[in-house]
């Protein structure tokens, strides 16, 4: 009803200005950024706090930056900065940065930074992030997490200056590793696991798919009761390049589904996360990753089980 339709959309939360934290910088340059960090984050609190909408800080850093939180005395300057204050999100935001597949080092200085922050009762948000994030939002997760900012083609990750964008490609997100997989990524797994295999009738074969692989309101679907449908999330067209070069780019009906297809698999991340044990998403976690990794990645399982030996003990 028209009661219920809200015209004027709300913020969800205010986030307050700040500095970018480069790995360039020397402990008394980072001393002076966060000075300033500090200082803008104060005037914010000051100036809406009539407002009624809750405020966060935002963290910016560079992996280097992140690394050096290992020292204690660098730790100790970014909890000095952010402990005070009547707020209590404050946003990460680590530039070209995955949990999963940065450096021992780097991901063991991320694991402290978050750790220090929830000793000081403030909630950090993932700016950019993947399922690995999201699964950390759980309340039982001893590397806390309060949320994971992201939507359709925003990116798990992301540098903090701008670069432009490639191509688009035809990508689907794969369930059981909550990966975004090119193509010939998920052909790779789809037919080592006999869902291409024409001695199969076409029906058991996708509802194989459903069982295994994904059931979203998206894939039934458009597959239905004949797998073969599945070629559908890899339509392209040609196009020629200003240079004159031939390419292929997705249809706009694929670049749809694989989007719908995106959406309801993070609606499902998230109440997992609400409703099923933390350690069993995890064991779960790494036994996709051991089942279907391999086809398109021999390092993931390894990092998966970093991973895990960071955040998730």
């Amino acid at each position: 009803s028209d009661s219920n339709f809200v015209k004027d959309p709300q913020p969800k939360l205010l986030i307050a200005p700040y500095f970018m934290i480069k790995s360039s910088y020397s402990y008394a340059d980072i001393n002076k950024w966060l000075s300033l960090n500090k200082l803008s984050l104060e005037i914010f609190l000051e100036k809406f706090a009539n407002y009624n909408y809750p405020i966060a800080a935002q963290l910016v850093l560079e992996k280097g930056a992140l690394e050096r939180l290992n020292d204690q005395q660098q730790m100790n300057s970014i909890i000095n900065t952010y402990q005070n204050g009547a707020y209590d999100y404050i946003f990460i935001w680590v530039d070209d940065f995955s949990p999963v597949e940065s450096d021992l080092s780097i991901s063991q200085a991320f694991a402290k930074l978050i750790k220090n922050l929830n000793d000081i009762g403030k909630k950090p948000i993932m700016s950019y992030g993947g399922y690995d994030s999201i699964v950390l939002c759980h309340k039982d997760s001893p590397t806390r997490l309060y949320g994971v900012a992201q939507s359709v083609g925003y990116g798990e990750k992301r540098q903090i200056t701008p670069v432009g964008g490639g191509l688009p490609v035809n990508k689907y997100y794969f369930p059981p590793t909550h990966q975004r997989l090119n193509t010939e990524q998920v052909s790779q797994i789809l037919f080592a696991n006999g869902y291409f295999d024409n001695k199969k009738p076409k029906n058991v074969r996708a509802n194989e798919f459903y069982a295994h692989i994904c059931s979203c309101e998206q894939c039934v679907e458009i597959i239905g009761e004949n797998f073969d449908n599945f070629y559908k999330f890899n339509m392209s067209i040609p196009f020629t390049m200003r240079n004159g070069i031939n390419r292929n780019r997705p249809t706009q009906e694929a670049l749809d589904i694989a989007a719908r297809h995106f959406l309801y698999n993070k609606r499902f991340e998230w109440q997992a996360i609400a409703n099923e044990d933390f350690y069993t998403l995890i064991d779960n976690y790494k036994l996709d990753i051991d089942r279907y990794g391999r086809y398109y990645d021999r390092n993931l399982y390894s990092h998966i089980e970093k991973w895990i030996q960071n955040y998730a003990k």
